[in-house]
């Protein structure tokens, strides 16, 4: 059975997230599991900042701890209320270190967006050297799935992680470079007897406008959140910065 890691705390829409592992679980027969983390870099940034002394440090930590309790009580009322049952544990520590640690028991890392691609959101992806997949502004369906193709290793490594993790999906729209060169990775999908419709884009404003009027529940499938470079190459911008605002979910293998 395929295993999934839920991580709680930096999504921007918790009944969103929420769906989207329900939606996980019944249409592709994953196992959830769920964690929240409290980030006690949040101590260490605001101690090493000069904004806490010692004399107001206890204060700090009881108001972190009253935070992270009304947090965690939201967090279990709205899994009763989705009817989603699934083991949910709360640790301390470093988020990216302690995502490390808990992913070499599962497959697939499941986050929410925040309105930006917050810098924990960033440090876990460095990190994580499992598939994640990153749910956009409405619940996961799997309406559409994309690909954000510059034909890289990175790329064809999220594509075959992808196929692994989601073997039902039999069809791909491939967006890419306006170009006569050959394309492996389109070979390479079509010969596991997956459809592959292309899709080619020559400016960064027909790019930027297909990415803000796609299907809100599709997927991207991405080699590298922070540069890609077909993307990058068009637009003079990296895939973060075009794709951070992007409505649909976005897997990285």
């Amino acid at each position: 059975m395929k295993k999934a890691l839920v991580l709680f705390g930096n999504e921007e829409n918790t009944h969103n997230l929420i769906k989207s592992c329900i939606y996980l679980k019944e249409r592709f027969g994953y196992s959830l599991n769920a964690i929240l983390v409290r980030d006690v870099m949040t101590e260490t940034i605001a101690v090493g900042q000069g904004l806490i002394t010692d004399v107001s440090y206890p204060l700090f930590v009881e108001d972190m701890l009253k935070i992270e309790k009304n947090e965690l009580k939201f967090l279990i009322k709205k899994l009763d209320e989705e009817k989603l049952k699934i083991d949910l544990t709360y640790e301390v520590g470093i988020i990216k270190e302690t995502i490390r640690e808990y992913m070499k028991s599962y497959d697939l890392l499941v986050v929410g967006k925040g309105v930006v691609a917050s810098d924990v959101l960033m440090d876990v992806l460095k990190e994580n050297y499992k598939a994640t997949l990153i749910i956009g502004e409405e619940e996961l369906k799997f309406s559409d799935i994309y690909i954000a193709n510059d034909d890289s290793v990175e790329v064809n490594r999220s594509c075959y992680s992808f196929m692994n993790d989601f073997p039902e999906i039999k069809e791909f729209i491939s967006i890419q470079e306006n170009s006569d060169e050959e394309n492996i990775l389109d070979e390479y999908i079509t010969s596991k007897d997956k459809k592959v419709e292309i899709k080619k884009f020559s400016n960064a404003d027909s790019l930027v406008e297909f990415f803000n009027n796609v299907e809100k529940n599709g997927v991207t499938i991405m080699g590298n959140l922070s540069r890609n470079y077909f993307i990058e190459k068009i637009t003079g911008r990296s895939g973060l910065k075009i794709l951070e605002k992007a409505k649909m979910a976005l897997y990285i293998g």
